[in-house]
């Protein structure tokens, strides 16, 4: 019996502890409010990474910022420059593209640092064979 007890009490403190996943409020963003709201969206290939120390935001227990360059191949909206470089803001959830990769990238402006950034919350970076749909409807808009 004191077994039991103790099984039932395990499971709901299981239940009871708070998740760490990598969760956002709120539904996705459609492509078109996606397109709105982005600063910058680009297509390119992923060059390099490095560590990165913001001048003003908060530093949390489980926040890490990275400087990611990216070679630009093709851009919808916002700079004109070949080289990009993007902040990213990684908490749990860990960092979600590779190096040597191409990405079609929306990124947002982050107003305290004063740069492109992209968060895994924000519709950010689709690798280039799963955005087929978006490329076609940017390339459209273009024309």
């Amino acid at each position: 019996m004191i077994m039991r007890k103790l099984c039932i009490l395990f499971s709901f403190l299981l239940l009871a502890i708070p998740s760490f996943a990598c969760d956002c409020e709120g539904p996705e963003k459609l492509l078109q409010e996606s397109i709105q709201q982005a600063h910058t969206i680009f297509l390119g290939k992923m060059v390099s990474i490095k560590e990165y120390k913001p001048t003003l935001k908060p530093k949390g227990k489980w926040d890490r910022y990275y400087l990611v360059e990216f070679e630009a191949e093709e851009v919808f909206k916002g700079t004109t420059t070949k080289t990009i470089q993007l902040m990213e803001e990684s908490n749990s959830c860990g960092l979600d593209i590779i190096k040597g990769q191409t990405y079609l990238v929306f990124a947002y402006f982050d107003e305290q640092e004063k740069m492109p950034a992209y968060h895994q919350c924000f519709k950010s970076a689709l690798q280039k064979d799963k955005a087929s749909e978006e490329l076609a409807v940017l390339r459209a808009s273009k024309k």
